[in-house]
């Protein structure tokens, strides 16, 4: 996980969004959040984040998705019968801490 901004950053407006955080208006005039949580930020939109008085959270990218995929296995196997949908557990994050 990484921090763009401060960790006391009082939180009143936030944004969640899994992957990429590549498509949220970070360089709007004023931002419509104070803090991000997602997979992964760009470096010159966390240089932008900053500028802007925001804060954002980088869970990792594999890990802002993973957790949803069993809910959403468990959806499409109800809304299509006859379909076993199911989470691959030969699935893992290709980064690893150093």
């Amino acid at each position: 996980m990484q921090l763009v901004g401060g960790p006391d950053h009082i939180v009143t407006r936030a944004v969640v969004a899994v992957g990429s955080a590549a498509n949220l208006p970070v360089r709007a005039a004023r931002a419509p959040y104070d803090v991000i949580v997602t997979g992964e930020i760009r470096h010159h939109d966390a240089l932008t984040i900053l500028r802007k008085g925001c804060t954002a959270i980088a869970l990792g990218h594999w890990a802002s998705e993973r957790p949803v995929l069993p809910s959403l296995a468990r959806r499409l196997s109800a809304a299509c019968p006859g379909l076993d949908a199911f989470v691959s557990a030969a699935d893992a994050d290709p980064f690893r801490p150093v």
